[in-house]
């Protein structure tokens, strides 16, 4: 809750300092612009003169984008994405009790194919973590209902919650979306001159914001 009082105490003061100066006009805004100062990590926006924009990420091995409209209000840019954000990253597609020892839960793509590697928690925060394996399954063979918590350990920036049904013991999950995009609601952008500042970077998980800092994109074209 302090982390988050801090940063809009940030923001605040970027805003004034901005607004202290020359207003920006739209015609200014269509254009590239790069992160700067932060080797580990690339990403970029690209604004178009229709009010369009697009978003790239790049964080070790992960790939992340997105895509929506802007707007310019005096000297801040606010985005949204062309879709709203379902409220979790995955849905319940079927349950039932066919599970013999203990309980599993089994992801699965658009195309049926098994997702790996995605943490699920059974018990709440005391519970035992359990990573998916190549059959897209985590099995809890001492649990048998409770708080399933499930996050992609790399593309996630959320957890995504359910109450299990005590009476099934085998639960079979999907995306509901594709967690690989960065989403964006009334998301604001200090402007100034060719420069954007920001106090949370898009696409970047809570827990690795380790400083309470803004991030500079530069204009290069």
């Amino acid at each position: 809750m302090v982390r988050y009082f801090y940063l809009i105490l940030v923001f605040v003061m970027l805003c004034e300092s901005q607004c202290n100066g020359q207003s920006i006009s739209e015609k200014q805004i269509p254009g590239i612009y790069f992160l700067e100062s932060m080797p580990e990590i690339s990403a970029g926006f690209k604004f178009n003169a229709d009010h369009t924009f697009e978003y790239t990420f790049t964080y070790g091995v992960v790939d992340k984008w997105g895509k929506g409209t802007w707007k310019l209000y005096r000297n801040q840019l606010v985005l949204k994405s062309e879709k709203s954000q379902p409220d979790k990253d995955f849905v319940l597609v079927y349950s039932d009790s066919s599970h013999h020892d203990g309980l599993i839960v089994k992801i699965i793509d658009s195309l049926q194919l098994p997702i790996p590697n995605i943490d699920c928690r059974l018990g709440g925060v005391t519970g035992v973590v359990v990573r998916t394996n190549d059959n897209g399954e985590a099995l809890f063979p001492d649990q048998n209902s409770g708080l399933l918590e499930m996050m992609h350990p790399i593309y996630g920036t959320r957890i995504s919650a359910f109450d299990l049904d005590s009476t099934c013991n085998f639960f079979l999950f999907s995306p509901s979306c594709d967690i690989s995009e960065v989403y964006f609601k009334n998301f604001k952008i200090v402007v100034s001159s060719d420069i954007l500042l920001v106090v949370m970077l898009p696409g970047i998980p809570t827990n690795d914001m380790v400083n309470i800092r803004s991030y500079k994109f530069k204009k290069i074209k």
